[in-house]
């Protein structure tokens, strides 16, 4: 029986930029058993190998923010995902953003519009020990792995896509790995203690095994999602005959490839998920609603309770040999609290399992002492427990913490029993923060006829939400907005040529609040009466621009365009001196622009972008997708050169390079699947955020062309005739008269040609010549050669023509109106 597999791979190609590897998955036909590959060096086969995963009856997956349970959120805060270093990016303020992708599969798939970016999970057995599936970790992944808390849905709408560094983690040192037979596991010590908010070692099972029919739960990252919890009243042990493994019937995904797998009525830590029944199928689908299968998509394999090969899981008593025993720990469930709430307290005490409670103490720096009873849940000696906080003066033994700001909070509980050269006396420590934050410098960016974007600064990290409608007083639409201090929100489902209202409502890391609200006024703007989407869909033909370029240049707000368009003989930056990316079929790469050169689009600023191999541009995360559908275009930042399936590993290269003004990308001779043909296209990004699409070679047969803001399809959306746009001056692009071929680059016979006239004593008009020019004196009546200009003489002095071999030397040139040109030119090196 046949069964597609994911296979993750990549690459690294090395140049003069940073390109960064990107991990995706690529659908292909094997049988089982077979490998799992993570990266471009397959592994030896062996008999149980890791496989997809797939969903059994009812989909029990849920997001955090709709998990109730206390334990199973913390055991939720106890595991992580895995990502490549390449998927995050270090902001300079102790954050990291996580880089995400677009869930490939049906728009009506659970889950579907959520973004992806872990390719394993993994979970907390120790201090600084994380247990993991060992198809997803070796010791080549020690330097170029992530190990990442905190990667979850703030709520309906908002994944968390920016983390503290407190909740990334490296692995140093690789404990225990194993792969062969039904072994499957990996055991890593990571650079650092975990101090992720919440999170605490999970508890082995060490001896025997899981009964038959016990019901089981999982939680991790079902195809690189946001962190899933499922915990379903039907999934159990199916079998557990195998001395390395046993089977359930949880609903999990390749992403799930290492997740905890606990008992749900004792809270051990059964062991690891690792492999699976198939999860996906694939379905025709009609994007448009014409009546017509315009592709196909991936849909969850479904299958009954009891149907399916099952889901195996690794047994803890594989791998516990390189887990140590858990010592006792005490945490805060906060670093910092506010004035007034209620602080948390959990502790581990395995001497304590069976018991009820617990007893510790917490204290503060203003003199107050309480004792306080923690609850037992589960019966493995893990406790928590609450305390309120007041501001007040200090009465001890009254049941409630009073405090104020500054004061620091202690908890401290005495270990009467513990391992040799554990500490008798544990403690956890958080200060008290009484001031709320400061939210300023509050704009509305991009608005739309139906949505909009607002943006504003924090003077320390918050989270919250910025609440939106049509009266001040009633302000019942809002969208969320993570820990971070510069926001940018998005607020959609709005009415054209509406006056909306909206405040910012803020909350620090110690639950401080403070809503901005321009006074109690709220801040406005009105939406558009009709909106231009700079964007064509070509949804059966090629498209009508061969030998044309489309320009669109920003408007003084930097949230549009004017768009205008020329006709072309040529590309305009020539591929002869770009650097080749070596890109397959759905495929991408991530390019960084080097010294501190940025691209602004629709108001934001970047200094990276993804190349698609689909003939298309993203920002902020890579979109693998091959279906040009309108959804698909307007769902990120994007620039859709000649957005379509194209497969540069079946013809033609992929090019880009970086120049003193801007970035070009080219597709060269790029065929589309399954048509074959030759797409050449080129995509040049000014540094002052103007965007030249240009193209020489088009057979695409079904394409969008255009920009998108990434706000997503709005229902008024009107597509535009780009090759009807007035024609407009190649801004930017004043070729030189001695750039007879127009590429922007000096050749050796281009020289050659001015030599002569420095040669010949002057120049003089010839409509005939091969320049517009013949050599020595004669007529004056046309504009003087570019090289003519210090003086205007119309003859050639040595300092103009080393000009033109400064060109020629450095490898380009580019127009520079004004005063800082000696002659409204600069050189361009290409890099």
């Amino acid at each position: 029986m046949q069964n597609a597999y994911k296979i993750l791979a990549g690459f690294l190609l090395l140049g003069a930029l940073s390109v960064v590897p990107l991990v995706h998955a690529v659908d292909v036909e094997i049988d089982k058993p077979t490998p799992t590959i993570l990266s471009d060096i397959p592994w030896v086969p062996a008999p149980q190998t890791s496989q997809p995963k797939v969903i059994y009856g009812t989909d029990d997956r849920i997001d955090l923010y709709q998990e109730t349970d206390p334990e199973r959120r913390v055991w939720a805060a106890s595991t992580c995902g895995l990502l490549r270093s390449s998927s995050l990016q270090e902001n300079g303020d102790g954050t990291f953003s996580i880089q995400t992708s677009a869930y490939n599969v049906c728009s009506d798939e659970p889950f579907a519009a959520q973004p992806t970016a872990a390719f394993c999970s993994g979970f907390m057995v120790g201090e600084d020990i994380i247990a993991t599936a060992g198809h997803c970790f070796d010791t080549n992944d020690l330097g170029s792995v992530r190990f990442v808390f905190g990667f979850v849905m703030e709520d309906a709408n908002t994944p968390v896509l920016t983390v503290p560094g407190d909740q990334v983690y490296t692995g140093v040192e690789l404990l225990g790995q194993a792969l062969a037979g039904s072994l499957d596991y990996a055991v890593v010590r990571v650079d650092r203690a975990i101090v992720a908010p919440g999170a605490t070692p999970f508890e082995l099972r060490r001896e025997g095994i899981i009964a038959i029919g016990a019901r089981v739960g999982v939680i991790g990252h079902p195809s690189g999602l946001p962190l899933k919890i499922a915990f379903g009243d039907n999934t159990v042990v199916r079998s557990s005959s195998d001395s390395g493994f046993f089977v359930t019937n949880l609903d999990t995904y390749g992403g799930n490839s290492g997740s905890p797998v606990m008992d749900q009525a004792t809270g051990l830590l059964e062991g690891i998920l690792v492999r699976g029944e198939t999860d996906f199928i694939s379905v025709d689908f009609d994007s448009d609603g014409d009546g017509n299968i315009d592709g196909i998509c991936q849909r969850s394999n479904v299958v009954s309770n009891t149907g399916g090969r099952g889901e195996d899981v690794s047994k803890s008593t594989t791998f516990m040999q390189f887990v140590p025993e858990l010592v006792s720990s005490i945490r805060l469930d906060q670093d910092a609290y506010g004035c007034c709430g209620t602080l948390g307290v959990s502790l581990i005490d395995r001497d304590l399992a069976g018991m009820g409670a617990a007893m510790v103490d917490v204290m503060t720096s203003g003199g107050d002492m309480e004792t306080i009873s923690l609850s037992a849940f589960g019966a493995t000696g893990e406790f928590v427990g609450t305390l309120g906080l007041m501001e007040a003066d200090v009465v001890t033994g009254n049941g409630q913490l009073e405090i104020g700001p500054g004061v620091t909070i202690t908890v401290a509980y005495t270990d009467l029993e513990h391992t040799p050269n554990a500490p008798d006396e544990l403690t956890d420590t958080a200060f008290i923060d009484c001031t709320a934050p400061v939210v300023s410098n509050i704009l509305v960016g991009q608005v739309g006829t139906q949505a909009a974007t607002v943006t504003f600064m924090a003077d320390e990290a918050v989270s919250g939400q910025v609440r939106f409608d049509t009266s001040c007083g009633s302000l019942s639409g809002q969208s969320g907005f993570t820990s971070a201090t510069s926001h940018n929100v998005n607020l959609q489902g709005l009415m054209p040529s509406t006056t909306y209202f909206f405040f910012v409502e803020a909350f620090d890391g110690a639950g401080n609040e403070t809503i901005a609200d321009n006074g109690g006024a709220c801040f406005t703007f009105t939406t558009a009466e009709s909106t231009e989407y700079y964007t064509e869909y070509f949804p059966s033909s090629a498209p009508d621009l061969p030998d044309t370029m489309i320009q669109f240049t920003p408007t003084e707000s930097g949230n549009g365009f004017r768009i205008c368009q020329s006709s072309i003989t040529a590309l305009p930056y020539p591929t002869s001196s770009a650097t080749p990316l070596v890109l397959g079929d759905d495929d991408a790469a991530l390019i960084s622009m080097e010294g501190g050169a940025q691209f602004p689009f629709f108001g934001t600023m970047h200094a990276r972008f993804y190349v698609n191999s689909n003939g298309n541009i993203t920002f902020g995360a890579s979109d693998l997708r091959y279906n040009p559908t309108t959804a698909t275009h307007f769902q990120v930042p994007r620039i859709s050169a000649c957005f379509t399936d194209l497969n540069p590993s079946a013809g033609g290269q992929v090019f880009y390079t970086q120049l003193t003004d801007r970035m070009v990308v080219t597709w060269a001779g790029v065929p589309q699947i399954p048509l074959g043909g030759s797409n050449t296209i080129q995509a040049e990004l000014h540094f002052d955020g103007t965007i030249r699409l240009s193209y020489t070679a088009l057979t695409a047969d079904k394409s969008i062309v255009g920009l998108s803001n990434g706000l997503g399809l709005q229902s008024d959306f009107v597509s535009t005739d780009l090759s009807a746009q007035g024609v407009c001056d190649l801004v930017g692009i004043t070729y030189h008269s001695a750039d007879t071929d127009k590429d922007e680059v000096i050749s050796l016979q281009e020289l050659l040609r001015v030599i002569q006239f420095v040669n010949l004593g002057g120049y003089h008009c010839d409509a005939s010549g091969e320049d517009g020019y013949g050599a020595g004196p004669g007529d004056e009546n046309c504009e003087a050669h570019d090289s003519d200009y210090t003086p205007q003489d119309w003859a050639i002095n040595l300092t103009e023509v080393l000009r033109l071999v400064q060109f020629y030397n450095v490898g380009g040139y580019t127009s520079q109106p004004g005063p800082d040109s000696e002659d409204g030119f600069i050189p361009v090196a290409v890099k």
